[in-house]
């Protein structure tokens, strides 16, 4: 037996004398190892005792790497290490990392864990980026979105109206209130107070009407600027099909303008022995409180109930007063909601 210090890891190793002047590899830490010839036998031979020989007809064993048989054949070699290097990568008996080679010849690759950790730190990154992503876009509409509209408006100039919802109703009415009369007469206001909302109000009505059925009777009359207009022009007509549509002709050209006053429209009203009357205005606050009294002298003996409406987002005293003493209903009607009871 050959024994030699490793180079490396400094462990004394036992080698076989048949791998002398070859070459070997450390159990310990693979370090790859010649074996020098001077000292075969060396560690299994006594001081003094005469080499070993080989037995007749015995064949001696090979070492790993013969110099000799190189050198005979002249085949230059080396020390043998990328030789030795490339059978062990190929059968795959050491891995590349602690294996103590040195040879180009062993290329490493990427160790699964390595790749599983590379691809799995990717989708984490992916993933985070994508919620950052997500939670900024959100931040910035609740920063700049629900801001926008206010923007947009204050640079305009244009007041945004919000948009009412009409409560249900059934039944004969005009913007919820119950007409359930054989005949109703429309008092509307056509001067500058209205002026904004006439068309809207004008709408309204033919809603109204339609609401009312062919046994009641209607008639629309229009507060008094200097002229007098109403539909029909003489008395209350039936709310049959034809003649809600004669009455959109007939008023589709009124507007509105100048100063109004109702007095004259009431007088008609009552003198055409309505039942219910619909009082319409725009101008509710600019009534004069002596409207009251004037109403109920025309009124006088008649049965007729009046219902008042002031259009606009503001309660009139004035009309609320005549209600209650006519035994109507008062209500106050936005522009917005007035234009849901038209459509």
């Amino acid at each position: 037996m050959i024994s030699l210090t490793c180079t490396n890891c400094r462990t004394v190793l036992t080698i076989d004398d048949a791998f002398a002047g070859g070459v070997c590899r450390c159990q310990h830490c693979g370090t790859i190892q010649t074996v020098p010839t001077h000292v075969k036998g060396s560690a299994s031979r006594a001081p003094g005792a005469a080499p070993a020989v080989a037995a007749a007809g015995q064949k001696p064993q090979k070492a790993i790497f013969s110099r000799d048989r190189a050198a005979e054949s002249g085949v230059r070699v080396g020390t043998g290490l990328d030789e030795l290097a490339e059978i062990v990568a190929s059968s795959g008996g050491f891995g590349s990392a602690g294996s103590g080679l040195r040879s180009g010849r062993l290329k490493s690759s990427p160790q699964p864990s390595t790749m599983f950790a590379s691809k799995s730190l990717t989708l984490w990154l992916s993933l985070a980026g994508g919620v950052i992503v997500v939670l900024l876009v959100l931040v910035l509409w609740l920063v700049f979105g629900r801001s926008t509209p206010q923007k947009a408006q204050a640079s305009s100039g244009t007041p945004t109206i919000p948009t009412e919802v009409a409560p249900l109703a059934t039944g004969p009415h005009f913007c919820g209130i119950s007409l359930d009369a054989p005949v109703i007469i429309y008092v509307l206001d056509r001067g500058n107070g209205t002026g904004e909302v006439f068309d809207t109000l004008k709408e309204a009505a033919y809603k109204s009407i339609e609401t009312l059925g062919a046994d009641r009777k209607f008639q629309v009359i229009f507060w008094s600027n200097g002229q007098d207009d109403s539909y029909p022009a003489g008395l209350p007509a039936h709310a049959r099909p034809e003649a809600v549509t004669a009455c959109k002709r007939a008023m589709e050209d009124i507007t509105a303008f100048g100063q109004s006053d109702p007095t004259n429209a009431l007088k008609r009203a009552i003198a055409n022995k309505a039942d219910a009357i619909v009082l319409v205005t725009g101008k509710g606050l600019e009534l004069e409180p002596a409207l009251v009294q004037q109403v109920m002298q025309i009124r006088r003996t008649s049965n007729a109930k009046i219902h008042t409406v002031a259009i606009g987002d503001s309660a009139s005293p004035v009309l609320r007063d005549i209600a209650s003493k006519t035994g109507g209903e008062y209500k106050t009607v936005s522009a917005s909601l007035l234009r849901t009871y038209a459509e």
